[in-house]
């Protein structure tokens, strides 16, 4: 479209130029030719008309000599003024071509009065009335009686617009006007111009009918295109510009206000070096010299024809990218320029956020995975160039879970994003602190003499983690695990440092946790042992090898079984019966908590179920995760699938969860807990005393008992402080109707200080160890037919 705009113009203007020469030559051929005919016409008679009157003038002073003479010979019977009239009516009479308007006057100046005398126009008519000289009609009466001679176009005595010849009578003080009316004289030459330019519309009309006719498809032509290209110009959302070759703006579609903040009216004229900022202006100029000087077919740019990004400015002063692709043509020797130009401001910033995201973190602002691979790729290729090691930290948060579980996902957020902080204030501007995901980060350390340097770094990083974080109103404690490990000493790939970095770190968790471990050969032959290990736990779950064992709770003082609790056990094909402590930690971290509490609780309530059909209707203790508990809608739904399945009736099973689970502000947490306990299931605190709950609270929550956490059981028989502690927990349980579990009890001292401090229940390894279900099956059946197990335990002590 714009290639042609440059010749729709040209085309534009040529017609115009020469309709408008055929006007001017019709309107100037007839009136040229009206025009010389009219001078011609009033020169013959201001001729006539001034012979006329000089000829009258004469005649009538020898009538005045002659008449003086004959008055002084002899008395005459005529006046002056009787042969005046009859030499005026002979003349008159004799004269030709003087028109219907022809007329003779003669007047006399009497007292600042002109008083004609006669007027004659084919007869002889009234004198006209006196008229002022000081009048502005007149005119040529005027000039004959103050004794001038000649010929004017002006009023006479009527006020009409005549063409007059005026002369003195000097001998007898009059004067003598021989006038025509200008109209009679204008008429012939009015009918001719009116002649003449109908016939000159007519010719102007056929002509340009036939040019018309000639230059029909150009006129098409250009109105196709200029309606293309005004449908497009004033409808597109890009800034359309046309300039000659010194940047002159020539057009500006009305998008240019909301590009450069110019209305189009003001961009006409303007230089388009307005609107470039000003580092900019001097690289234009020159391109646009180089567009001058060569022609179309040695003119090579990247510019032309081409899209480029360039930088704009606006009539703020405000720089913005833009996006310009440009085109350009010639007419005659002159070269003009088109431009579309595009704000691209926001596909910048759009770019620039993809670019951020897709290299940084959205919750910390580190470094994300990528943006950390690629870095330390970097930092790998430096430095093999150098004699100095590189650094690698892999830190991982110890407690965030618990965090994340008890204070909610917020919480958790902003635990990060201040670990995030205080990791890299304990770095340097060089080093790069990446988080991975999760609690996990990274450390990239450039440049490093020696290992010291990196376990002072690692020592203040633990420092700081270990300070108390303070989130909102609350606060909450973490420390963190270590894993560092040394290229090219430890590795020479960036896939075997990260590997290695990660088996340090889970080593200094198994080590305890809030520590740091280089990576060694030991290091990495107990990671290995790890992974065959989590392998292992994946594999027993599908081959079956878990086993739940159950632990009676015996009811206080009567002795009797009133319940278990179901206890993870693993058959290890080669290690034996192994205890939750060598596996739960590798379940939880793998993910698999879900899929083995689904296990634990389907065993429990088919186990519960089958006891209650044998006459032994005991409860069922089941501890919850977490994962479990947090997984809105999962868990109500699946006790219900199970209770549905096994035939269980709801208040035989018991639930315990962690009092930390039990505080967690998430409404998910409670929504299940109040959908659990509203099915009829129980719900049990487990390590009471651990936190800081106090009893008051409980009537908020949707529980039916406490566990008394181990560490109170295990110190009651020695500390006077917490038999109190246990019997006030008892007194308010009792009084709030809620249950008492004290579990851990492993000595007769145990046991007889919870008894003397009215613990209803009590769990333990001195009345019986963790069992299989057969083993509990028939205990349970001997208890049907013997004395309670307490009972027989007292009996045997």
């Amino acid at each position: 479209m714009m290639e042609h705009k440059g010749q729709t113009l040209a085309d534009r203007t040529r017609i115009k130029v020469l309709i408008v020469i055929l006007i001017l030559v019709a309107l100037t051929t007839g009136g040229g030719a009206v025009s010389v005919l009219y001078k011609a016409a009033m020169e013959e008679a201001r001729n006539r008309l001034q012979e006329t009157a000089q000829s009258q003038a004469k005649l009538l002073e020898a009538i005045a000599r002659t008449h003086t003479a004959t008055d002084q010979a002899g008395r005459s019977s005529q006046t002056p003024q009787h042969m005046a009239l009859q030499a005026i009516r002979d003349a008159h009479a004799r004269s030709r071509g003087f028109g219907k308007t022809g007329e003779f006057t003669l007047a006399k100046l009497n007292k600042g009065q002109i008083n004609f005398l006669l007027s004659h126009r084919h007869h002889d008519l009234d004198a006209p009335k006196p008229v002022s000289m000081e009048a502005e009609i007149a005119a040529p009466m005027r000039a004959a009686l103050r004794g001038h001679s000649g010929t004017m176009v002006g009023l006479d005595y009527r006020g009409a617009d005549v063409l007059a010849a005026f002369e003195p009578v000097a001998h007898l003080d009059w004067g003598i006007v021989a006038k025509v009316d200008l109209a009679e004289i204008r008429a012939p030459f009015i009918r001719a111009s009116g002649i003449a330019f109908g016939i000159a519309c007519l010719m102007m009309t056929l002509g340009v009918i036939a040019f018309l006719r000639l230059t029909n498809p150009i006129l098409r032509r250009i109105r196709m295109r200029e309606q293309q290209f005004h449908a497009v110009a004033h409808s597109a959302t890009e800034t359309i510009l046309m300039t000659d070759c010194n940047g002159k703006v020539l057009f500006a579609n009305p998008a240019t206000k909301a590009l450069f903040g110019y209305p189009p009216e003001q961009m006409m004229g303007m230089n388009v070096n307005q609107l470039i900022p000003e580092p900019f202006v001097q690289s234009h100029n020159k391109a646009m010299a180089t567009f001058r000087t060569l022609g179309s077919a040695e003119l090579k740019s990247d510019l032309i024809g081409h899209t480029r990004e360039v930088t704009g400015l606006r009539a703020t002063t405000e720089e913005f990218p833009a996006e310009i692709s440009i085109s350009t043509w010639t007419i005659g020797e002159k070269r003009y320029f088109s431009a579309i130009v595009r704000d691209i401001s926001e596909r910048k910033r759009m770019e620039a956020r993809l670019k951020h995201q897709a290299e940084f973190d959205e919750l910390t602002g580190l470094p994300n995975r990528t943006l950390f691979q690629d870095r330390l790729a970097q930092n790998i290729g430096m430095t093999g160039r150098t004699k100095k090691q590189l650094g690698l930290m892999f830190i991982d948060l110890d407690g965030f879970k618990q965090v994340n579980d008890t204070m909610g996902h917020d919480m958790g957020d902003l635990l990060l994003q201040e670990a995030a902080q205080r990791i890299s204030t304990c770095v340097r501007r060089s080093d790069t602190v990446a988080r991975l995901g999760g609690d996990e980060f990274t450390i990239i350390l450039p440049n490093v003499a020696e290992g010291a340097y990196l376990e002072s770094v690692a020592r203040k990083i633990l420092v700081q983690l270990n300070t108390p974080f303070v989130l909102g109103e609350r606060t909450a404690g973490i420390s963190g695990s270590i894993g560092i490990t040394l290229y090219p000493e430890d590795a020479d790939t960036m896939e075997a440092l990260l590997k290695n970095a990660d088996t340090a770190m889970y080593q200094a968790k198994a080590a305890g946790r809030n520590g740091f471990q280089f990576f060694t050969r030991e290091v990495q032959a107990r990671a290995v042992q790890r992974a065959v290990l989590e392998k292992e736990v994946h594999e027993a779950l599908e081959l079956g090898q878990f086993e739940l064992f159950y632990q009676p709770r015996i009811a206080i003082p009567d002795g009797g079984v009133v319940g278990v609790e179901a206890l993870l056990r693993w058959h290890h094909p080669k290690e034996g019966l192994l205890m939750p402590d060598r596996f739960m930690p590798i379940v939880e971290e793998t993910g698999m908590i879900i899929s083995v509490g689904e296990m634990v609780l389907r065993q429990a309530c088919e186990a519960a179920q089958g006891w209650r059909l044998m006459g032994h209707p005991i409860q069922m203790s089941v501890n919850l995760s977490g994962a479990q508990l947090h997984r809105a809608g999962y868990l109500d739904l699946l006790i219900g699938d199970l209770l549905e399945q096994s035939g269980l009736p709801p208040e035989l099973l018991c639930l315990e969860i962690p009092e930390r689970l039990l505080t967690s502000p998430q409404s998910a947490n409670a929504e299940t807990l109040a959908a659990l306990r509203n099915m009829g299931v129980n719900i049990t605190l487990d390590d009471y005393g651990h936190g800081k709950m106090a009893l008051s609270t409980l009537r908020r929550h949707p529980v039916n008992g406490l566990n008394v956490e181990r560490a109170v059981v295990n110190n009651i028989e020695n500390t006077q402080e917490i038999q109190d502690f246990v019997t006030t927990i008892s007194s308010i349980t009792s009084s709030m109707d809620l249950g008492l579990i004290a579990t851990g009890a492993e000595t007769e001292a145990q046991v007889t200080a919870l008894t003397d401090a009215n613990c209803p229940q009590i769990q333990g390894y001195f009345f019986s160890p963790p069992l299989p279900r057969e083993v509990i099956t028939m205990l349970l059946q001997e208890e049907s037919d013997h004395a309670p197990m307490a009972m027989r335990l007292a009996q045997v002590a």
